[in-house]
């Protein structure tokens, strides 16, 4: 219809035929078919688009649906292998569950739980060794503890004893100076008393009330009996 109404358009009528050039129709019409050819390409260029599309999405129909059923055989293949490998490891065929898995999944949680009953109660007696192991290991830890809170003790008296010992050896000195002042002190008072050319005693009576109170009071004393001894003799002669 479209090259219809186009050769209708290119038709000229009778009247103006005899006034139109023949080069300038001629290049009409090869103008209008270049045009028809783009035109045609361009369609033909869409239909392949189209039907490019239709076969894309066809295309994505048939492996979705085929890509779901594969991956759901391909889980239930594998379940299907779990299952028969848990029951050859549960039921210990050929010794497999206690002797080559026991040792490697014997502490994974749950997974454990497929051993054979042999490698469980074997697992939990070697556990429970492991638990007084490191009850042992807690408790000697607690000894070490212990002894060594009670050596840095010991050391804390010792170190005070050493202090107390350097201040009653300190203290021992005053006392040695004190006592060594005391019999100096005597010494001299009896010097003074009964040197040849020392007074009468009783010439020291108020001077025995003015030094030292105990020093006084024991030549106070002994004056007192030297006075009563010699009187005692003076009345016998």
């Amino acid at each position: 219809m479209a090259d219809s109404e186009k050769k209708q358009q290119v038709q000229v009528p009778p009247a103006m035929q005899v006034y139109e050039d023949p080069k300038e129709v001629r290049k009409q019409i090869r103008a209008e078919k270049k045009q028809l050819r783009k035109e045609q390409k361009q369609r033909a260029k869409e239909m392949k688009e189209r039907e490019r599309d239709l076969a894309d999405r066809e295309s994505d129909l048939d492996v979705s649906g085929g890509g779901v059923a594969s991956f759901l055989l391909t889980i239930l293949i594998i379940a299907m292998w779990l299952v028969i490998m848990g029951l050859l490891i549960r039921l210990d065929v050929g010794g497999f569950g206690s002797t080559v898995l026991a040792p490697i999944l014997k502490d994974v949680p749950y997974l454990n739980m497929i051993l054979p009953e042999s490698a469980q109660v074997a697992s939990q007696k070697e556990a429970g060794k492991k638990g007084s192991k490191g009850n042992q290991s807690a408790y000697i830890q607690s000894l070490e503890e212990q002894l060594k809170e009670a050596q840095q003790q010991n050391k804390q008296d010792q170190d005070k004893l050493s202090k107390l010992q350097g201040e009653v050896d300190r203290l021992k000195v005053f006392e040695d100076n004190q006592t060594q002042f005391e019999q100096d002190r005597n010494q001299f008072y009896q010097d003074i008393i009964y040197n040849n050319n020392a007074p009468d005693p009783s010439a020291y009576e108020k001077y025995y009330k003015m030094i030292a109170p105990d020093a006084a009071a024991k030549i106070y004393e002994e004056v007192t009996k030297k006075e009563a001894e010699d009187a005692d003799v003076l009345s016998y002669a």
